[in-house]
C-alpha cells in the first residue's frame, strides 16, 4: 500500500533562489532582482517533465536564507511578496505545484524576537521562546546569556517549538503563507530537530489551509518513520539512498545501493509504504558533477534515480552536470548564480556528454510518468554484482525490469533466475558464474520491450537473456 498518492509529486525541481539570482553576493536591499525573473526556469522545468517546484528559502534573512528575520516578508534580495505570489501563480498556469522551505526550528539573530530578548538581557516576553535559554552564563557572541543553536551556529537561534506561544505564532505564519502565496506544500527544514508533537501540530495547520498540502521533511539520519504518517509528513529526504547512488557508481560497488534499496523498499522494507524524496545532490552537499568525474556516470545516476522507488528530484543546474564543491567554511560554490541561456554551452566545457544530460532526464521523466510500476510499484532485487544491478518494479498489470551496467563493454545478463532459478524466491544465492548475488526470482514468459530504445527481448521458462549496453541500462516493460 502506498500512502498519499493523490498529492505526491512525480518529479521535483529544487531552486535555491538566493544563489541562482545572485543574492548571496548582496548585503543591501538594493539588489535589482525579483522572483518573477525565475519564470524562464519554470518553463525549463516544465519542459523537463517536472510537476513540482521546491523553492527556498525565500523569506527575509540575514545571509543564506535559513537565519530568518521575518517569515512573512520575502527577502528584499528576491523582490517583494507580490513577486512571490505572481511566481506561484505562473507555476500553476504551467501545472506546476510550489513547495516552500519552512524554517521552523530556528531564527536569525536579527529577528525582532531575539533583538528584544537581547535588549532585555535574556528576559522578557520571548525568554520562553528560546530553547534552553541560560542567563547564568555567556556565549561566544557576548550576549550575556546562552541558548541552543542549530549545529553549533550561534547565528541560528533554536526555538522551543513545543512552547504554545511559539506554536501559535508559527500557525499564524503558515496560514499567511497559504492564503497569501497560494502555495501547495512545505519542506520542513531540520525536521530531525523538531518533535513529533510539533510536526503533527504544524501538519494539521497546513492541511487545514489546504487539504492536499504536500509535506516534506529534511532528515539526515535516524528512522524516517518517526516523522511520517497520516497526521505527520508524507515524505522525508532520503540521504541514505542519495549516498548510495553516487558512491556505488564512483566505487563500482552496486552492492551498497542494492542493500539500501532492499532495506528500504524490499518485501520487508522499512519504507515500502512511503514515497521518500530521492536526490543526487542539493544545496548542502557536493554537486553530482563533482563527485562523479565521468559524464556517463551522471547519465547512469539519473537512470537509476528515475527507475528506483521514491520521488526523483533535480537541483538547479545539475541537469547540465555543473560542478560544485562544498568548502569547509562555505556552501556558496553549491549555490551559484546561473544564466539559463548559456548553461548548455557551458556544460560542454565541463565534460563530453554533460550537455546531453538534459535530454536524458527529459526522456527518463517521460518513461517514469507513463509507468505506474516505476512511479508507485513494489521493488524486488533480482541480481547484483559490483557492476550490475537488476531489479523489478510491479503495480497491477504493469511490470518493469531494470538492468544497470557499469562496465565499459556491453554484457549479457539473465535478470530472471539465472543459474540458481530453482532456489526459493527472495532468497539470495551466490551466482559464481556471474560473480554476484541472485535472488532466484523467475520472470513471466513473454515479450519485454526496452522503453529507452524499443528493442524487444523474450522471456522463456522464467529467464530472459538481455544484452545491456556499456555504461547504461535496460528498462524492460512486459508486453502482454
Amino acid at each position: 500500500m502506498q500512502l498519499f498518492n493523490s498529492n505526491t509529486p512525480r518529479f521535483v525541481y529544487q531552486i535555491y533562489p538566493l544563489g541562482l539570482m545572485g543574492g548571496l553576493r548582496q548585503t543591501t536591499i538594493n539588489h535589482p532582482k525579483n522572483l518573477r525573473e525565475l519564470e524562464p526556469w519554470v518553463d525549463h522545468l516544465a519542459n523537463l517533465g517536472c510537476d513540482t517546484l521546491y523553492l527556498g528559502p525565500v523569506f527575509h534573512s540575514e545571509s543564506h536564507g535559513y537565519d530568518t528575520i521575518n517569515p512573512k516578508l520575502v527577502d528584499p534580495r528576491l523582490g517583494n511578496n507580490e513577486d512571490l505570489t505572481n511566481l506561484v501563480d505562473y507555476c500553476h498556469q504551467k501545472n506546476i505545484k510550489v513547495v516552500l522551505d519552512a524554517v521552523f526550528n530556528h531564527l536569525g539573530r536579527q529577528s525582532p524576537q531575539f533583538q528584544e530578548l537581547k535588549n532585555c538581557n535574556g528576559h522578557g516576553r520571548y525568554e520562553q521562546w528560546i530553547s534552553n535559554l541560560r542567563t547564568d552564563r555567556n556565549n561566544p557572541c557576548n550576549d550575556g546569556f546562552d541558548y541552543d543553536t542549530w549545529g553549533g551556529h550561534y547565528s541560528l537561534v533554536r526555538l522551543n517549538t513545543d512552547n504554545s506561544e511559539v506554536q501559535a505564532w508559527w500557525a499564524d505564519v503558515v496560514r499567511f503563507w497559504f492564503d497569501t502565496f497560494h502555495i501547495d506544500g512545505l519542506r520542513l527544514d531540520a525536521a530531525d530537530c523538531l518533535s513529533q508533537d510539533f510536526i503533527r501540530f504544524i501538519s494539521k495547520v497546513a492541511r487545514e489551509c489546504k487539504s492536499d498540502a504536500w509535506l516534506l521533511g529534511e532528515m539526515v539520519n535516524g528512522d524516517y518513520r518517526t516523522s511520517m504518517g497520516q497526521d505527520l509528513l508524507e515524505s522525508i529526504t532520503n540521504y541514505e539512498l542519495y549516498k548510495g547512488i553516487w558512491s556505488s557508481i564512483a566505487d563500482a560497488n552496486l552492492f551498497e545501493l542494492a542493500y539500501s534499496l532492499d532495506r528500504q523498499f524490499g518485501s520487508a522494507g522499512l519504507y515500502r509504504d512511503f514515497k521518500l524524496f530521492t536526490f543526487t545532490d542539493n544545496h548542502d552537499v557536493n554537486r553530482l558533477g563533482t563527485v562523479l568525474k565521468e559524464s556517463w556516470q551522471l547519465h547512469q545516476a539519473m537512470a537509476l534515480m528515475f527507475t528506483m522507488p521514491g520521488i526523483p528530484s533535480i537541483y538547479y543546474g545539475s541537469e547540465f552536470g555543473i560542478p560544485g564543491e562544498k568548502l569547509p567554511d562555505s556552501d556558496t560554490p553549491l549555490r551559484p548564480a546561473l544564466d539559463l541561456e548559456t548553461l548548455g554551452d557551458e556544460a560542454k566545457t565541463w565534460g563530453n556528454g554533460r550537455s546531453e544530460l538534459v535530454d536524458t532526464i527529459k526522456r527518463l521523466a517521460a518513461i517514469r510518468s507513463e509507468s505506474p510500476a516505476l512511479r508507485d510499484g513494489s521493488y524486488e532485487e533480482l541480481f547484483v554484482s559490483n557492476t550490475t544491478l537488476a531489479f523489478r518494479r510491479r503495480l497491477g498489470a504493469d511490470e518493469v525490469v531494470v538492468v544497470a551496467n557499469l562496465n565499459g563493454t556491453s554484457m549479457n545478463m539473465l535478470p530472471g533466475a539465472g543459474v540458481q532459478r530453482t532456489s526459493a524466491a527472495g532468497v539470495a544465492v551466490w551466482d559464481s558464474d556471474k560473480g554476484g548475488q541472485c535472488r532466484g526470482i523467475p520472470l513471466p514468459d513473454g515479450l519485454w520491450v526496452d522503453q529507452w530504445d524499443g528493442s524487444q527481448w523474450s522471456a522463456n521458462q522464467g529467464r530472459i537473456s538481455v544484452e545491456v549496453p556499456s555504461h547504461w541500462i535496460r528498462i524492460l516493460k512486459r508486453i502482454r
